[in-house]
């Protein structure tokens, strides 16, 4: 980069800026660990993604335990260094190297089985962890591990299939805000007696929602669940009028407006029916 002299990396808000700059090349990194080495700028190597692996091996090495973490957390650490990690005995530099992408199958295996529901957790929200270890997960006795695999965005619908089963609402709305739940794991959900408040509300408001289930929704105890269903514009004819007959008046004028909508568009007073059974 122009303008890096020896001069200008005297002042210490030039060095940080050009840390905290993600073009910065490998050699000015370099110049700076090397010629200010504790002037306080070794956790923004630690995280910059072109320092060289030689500088974050030394800095996995670190006394503090932030910035050992910190390179734990680098997506471009070597097997070397993931290695090495693994071993740290600190839970914080674990955890990272539990969700760190370039830790290899065989550490993540042996950190699905680890004692912290943490580091198992990580595990499952990692996207290189291998299906059949995301299996196990998924069956975890902590629902804060079985909630890590519900949000990995690499999970089988399979396994999200089964999670949409859970007790517990937190794995429950992790499933539901998973790219990869489809109406076919939105119809397990729906059907769930565990789903809270807050999903039941957002799979009313969710267009993808099979017609029979804001059926079932239009009669939630939950009034903003049924004011979802009244503006949702997959809700059937026949639904809507139902909602005309709503106890809370702002259910009632958002079923009225979806109708009137609908009349205008279509010029049908038929219910536009769904395939119930189609999978995206």
């Amino acid at each position: 980069m122009e303008g890096c002299t020896a001069e200008y990396l005297k002042y210490k808000y030039n060095r940080i800026a050009l840390i905290k700059d993600l073009q910065t090349p490998a050699y000015i990194i370099r110049q700076i660990f090397t010629d200010y080495p504790f002037k306080g700028m070794s956790r923004d190597i630690a995280r910059h993604l072109n320092t060289p692996a030689d500088i974050l091996e030394k800095l996995s090495r670190h006394p503090q335990v932030r910035t050992r973490a910190i390179v734990a957390g680098n997506l471009r650490i070597s097997e070397d260094i993931v290695e090495l990690l693994f071993q740290d005995g600190e839970h914080r530099v674990r955890c990272r190297i539990a969700q760190n992408p370039q830790t290899p199958e065989h550490l993540l295996s042996s950190l699905a089985k680890d004692e912290s529901k943490y580091i198992r957790a990580n595990v499952g929200k990692n996207s290189q962890t291998p299906q059949r270890i995301l299996w196990l997960l998924a069956q975890d006795k902590s629902p804060w591990v079985r909630a890590g695999v519900a949000s990995n965005i690499y999970v089988e619908k399979s396994i999200l299939e089964m999670l949409a089963q859970d007790k517990k609402g937190n794995v429950l709305a992790n499933v539901l805000h998973n790219p990869q739940c489809n109406p076919r794991i939105l119809n397990i959900l729906v059907n769930n007696s565990h789903l809270n408040e807050m999903s039941r509300y957002e799979i009313a408001d969710n267009p993808l929602t099979w017609e029979v289930h804001l059926n079932q929704l239009a009669s939630d105890s939950y009034v903003y669940v049924r004011r979802n269903v009244a503006r949702n514009p997959g809700t059937s004819l026949e639904t809507l009028n139902r909602l005309l007959a709503d106890k809370i008046d702002f259910v009632r004028q958002f079923a009225a407006h979806n109708l009137q909508q609908r009349q205008l568009e279509t010029g049908d007073s038929n219910p536009q029916k769904r395939d119930n059974f189609e999978d995206e």
